[in-house]
C-alpha cells in the first residue's frame, strides 16, 4: 500500500488467474485506509459474483427503461418506441415505482398485467413483453436471482376476427368509385391496393409507374410525428401492380406540381393533414358503414387474393408481411362457410380442367355411319 503526493491510498490486489496461471491485478485506491478496504472488498466481490453490487441495488423502473432503451426501443420504429414507453409509463411504473428490482414480486408484476384489462391485444403483448425481456436480461447479467414474471398469469384479449366487405359493401365500394362520387380516390386506393393509411398518405407521385402499371409502396407518413418515416418493416417495401380501374382514376387526379397523391387541400406539395383525412374517413364511413375501418379495406384486400387462389408467399409479398405465416393467420380467421365453399370450387376446378385437358389431346372422333 501506497501513500500518493494527493493523500491518496494505493494498492493491488489480485482479483484471479489467467489461463496459463498469472495473477490479474488490478489497482483501487481511496482517500482513507477506510474507503481503500471499502474499495478492496466490493472489486473483489465484483469478480467473484460477476456484478457489480451496486447494480444489485437498481430500481426497478430505473432498469426497466434503460432496457427498454438500449435493447428494445433500437430495433423499432421511433413512433412504435415512443408508443410502447408510454404504455411503460402507464402500465408499468405506478406499480414498480420506488422498488428495487431484486424486491419485485410476482404479485406486483400480475398487478402492471391487470392494470391492462379492457384493453386491447397488442397493448397486453407490449407490456408483459417488456417486463419478461427485461427481468430475463437482469437475470443473466446476475442483477437479481430469479424472474419472478415467470410465475405471472397472461390471459390475452381474444384476437379480433378479419372482416372483408359483405357483397352488398362491396357493390357500393364499387359503385362509388366508378361513379366517382365520395372520395373516390382515397377510396380506389385504399380498396385495389390493400395498402396501411399511412403508406397511402405518404405516397407520392414519383412511386407511380404509370409505364409499368405498377404502385411502389416506399415510405409512410407518421400522423404523431407529422413527416414521412420509414415503412412498418423492410418487407413492406413492395410493388402492386395498378388495377385498371384504378390507374384511370390515378390518371384524372394528377396534376402539374403535385409531390403527394393524395395531398393537402391548399398545398400540393404537402400531404394531407390529419383533420382532412378525418373528415375524408366519416364521408366514406357514412357512405358505407359504420363500422368500416381502413383495416377492413385491407382485410378485403386479402380476402380478394384468397377468392382468387394466390398461393400464400404471393399474398404476403403482396400485402407486405414480413412473415407468411401472417397470411396464414388471417386465413385461418376466415369465414368458414367462405373457406368451405372455395375448397369445394377448387376441387371442382381441378377435376373439370383436368377433363377438358384430355378432350384436347383425344383424336377427333371419326363418323362411323357416312
Amino acid at each position: 500500500m501506497n501513500k500518493q503526493k494527493d493523500g491518496r491510498y494505493r494498492t493491488k490486489i489480485v482479483v484471479g488467474k489467467t489461463a496459463e496461471g498469472k495473477n490479474i491485478v488490478k489497482w483501487i485506491q481511496g482517500a482513507t485506509k477506510k474507503e481503500l478496504e471499502a474499495n478492496r472488498q466490493r472489486i473483489l466481490r465484483e469478480y467473484r459474483d460477476g456484478v457489480d453490487p451496486e447494480h444489485r441495488n437498481v430500481l426497478a423502473t430505473d432498469w426497466i427503461y434503460n432496457y427498454f432503451d438500449h435493447s428494445i426501443a433500437a430495433g423499432q420504429k421511433e413512433q412504435t418506441s415512443t408508443d410502447i414507453r408510454s404504455q411503460i409509463d402507464r402500465y408499468i411504473t405506478p406499480y414498480l415505482k420506488g422498488k428495487q428490482l431484486r424486491a419485485v414480486s410476482a404479485a406486483d408484476i400480475q398487478s402492471c398485467v391487470n392494470a391492462c384489462a379492457g384493453k386491447g391485444r397488442s397493448l397486453h403483448i407490449n407490456v408483459i413483453g417488456v417486463l419478461r425481456r427485461s427481468f430475463a436480461a437482469a437475470v443473466a447479467e446476475g442483477v437479481i436471482d430469479r424472474d419472478v414474471t415467470a410465475a405471472v398469469v397472461v390471459r390475452l384479449p381474444e384476437r379480433r376476427h378479419n372482416r372483408a366487405f359483405a357483397p352488398d359493401e362491396e357493390a357500393i365500394v364499387r359503385k362509388n368509385v366508378s361513379e366517382r362520387k365520395i372520395e373516390p380516390l382515397l377510396t380506389a386506393l385504399l380498396f385495389f391496393t390493400g395498402m396501411r393509411r399511412g403508406e397511402i398518405i405518404g405516397l407520392q407521385w414519383k412511386e407511380v409507374d404509370f409505364k409499368n402499371d405498377v404502385i411502389h409502396v416506399r415510405r409512410d407518413f407518421d400522423y404523431k410525428t407529422n413527416r414521412l418515416d420509414t415503412l412498418k418493416t423492410s418487407n413492406a417495401k413492395r410493388d402492386i401492380p395498378m388495377v385498371p380501374e384504378l390507374r384511370e382514376i390515378l390518371l384524372e387526379n394528377k396534376g402539374k406540381r403535385e409531390e403527394f397523391v393524395i395531398h393537402a387541400p391548399t398545398d400540393p406539395l404537402k400531404a394531407l393533414p390529419e383533420s382532412t383525412y378525418k373528415r375524408k374517413w366519416k364521408a366514406i364511413r357514412a357512405l358505407i358503414g359504420e363500422d368500416v375501418t381502413s383495416r377492413t379495406f385491407r382485410n378485403n384486400f386479402a380476402t380478394v387474393l384468397y377468392d382468387a387462389a394466390v398461393d400464400i408467399l404471393t399474398a404476403q409479398k403482396a400485402m407486405g408481411h414480413s412473415d407468411p405465416t401472417t397470411m396464414m393467420k388471417f386465413y385461418a380467421d376466415m369465414d368458414r362457410s367462405r373457406k368451405v365453399q372455395r375448397g369445394a370450387d377448387t376441387v371442382r376446378n381441378a377435376f373439370t380442367e383436368k377433363k377438358e385437358e384430355v378432350a384436347k389431346k383425344l383424336p377427333r372422333p371419326t363418323a362411323i355411319f357416312e
